[in-house]
């Protein structure tokens, strides 16, 4: 009864529109463009669930997040994550995930038909222990390109980039991979939005391959906002590493403040 419940919520978030790392992150992937006109700081702080396999869950408690505008067109950004590893029949993990480390650049600003155009690359460092299940102790690193376009109260934003990761399965051999992310936001009232994002990662090893959809909403108050989210793995199974790279689906809760510093 439980199972059919879940597959009809998902049927009907389907109708509406139609390997993840062991990584929390933030509850969507899409990095929009725009970066503030002002020096502000942004701290996030939230819970993310994963079911991974019939075997295997993965909690998130708590994932930070930390966002640095120097009011130009330049955006620091760190997330870090603590996680609860479940297994049946074998004994609850709680350790450190893995740092990632990212630089936003604004180039083009959004105006009149004239989309956003921006840069974001990052690195995730080994943190988490792959002994204990909760990383790979391996490097990755990311780049992509920021395409932002708003019409009326709809938001498009597309990221196309790489991931480079060092494989946990040889010594000194790296998984090249094309990565892409687009979400689209409604824009109910300046309090209310409702978000649309898909993830796809893709290379010639089908172990590091991936696909993630999330929906979900996000609500504003004055310096606050609050997201809460429901992603999905599509086509997932276990990539053979740990549940690296695998998941079924999962629930995402933050909350965020903004602290301007001018």
């Amino acid at each position: 009864m439980r199972r059919f419940g879940l597959h009809l919520l998902l049927g009907f978030f389907l109708l509406i529109l139609t390997a993840v790392q062991l990584q929390a992150g933030r509850p969507f992937e899409t990095e929009v463009s725009e970066i503030q006109d002002k020096q502000r700081l942004k701290i996030d702080l939230g819970v993310d669930y994963s079911h991974i396999a019939s075997r295997q869950d993965l909690l998130a408690l708590p994932w930070i997040g930390i966002n640095f505008s120097t009011g130009q067109m330049v955006e620091i950004q760190a997330y870090y994550d603590f996680f609860y590893r479940f297994t049946r029949r074998a004994t609850t993990v709680y350790g450190s995930g893995d740092l990632s480390l990212w630089t936003k650049l604004r180039f083009v600003e959004e105006k009149g038909s004239r989309p956003a155009v921006g840069l974001r690359f990052g690195v995730k460092l080994p943190n988490a222990k792959d002994e204990v299940g909760l990383g790979t102790d391996q490097t990755n690193f990311y780049a992509a390109g920021l395409i932002g376009k708003t019409w009326g109260k709809l938001e498009n934003h597309l990221n196309l980039g790489i991931a480079i990761y060092d494989s946990p399965f040889r010594v000194r051999e790296q998984k090249d991979l094309f990565t892409l992310a687009y979400s689209s936001i409604y824009n109910f009232s300046p309090a209310l939005q409702f978000v649309m994002d898909f993830y796809t990662q893709q290379g010639a090893d089908s172990r590091f391959n991936l696909n993630k959809l999330t929906l979900g909403s996000r609500i504003a108050h004055k310096k606050w906002v609050w997201e809460v989210a429901m992603k999905k793995g599509i086509n997932s199974i276990n990539k053979g590493y740990q549940g690296e790279q695998s998941l079924d689906w999962g629930v995402v809760l933050s909350a965020s403040r903004y602290f301007d510093l001018r």
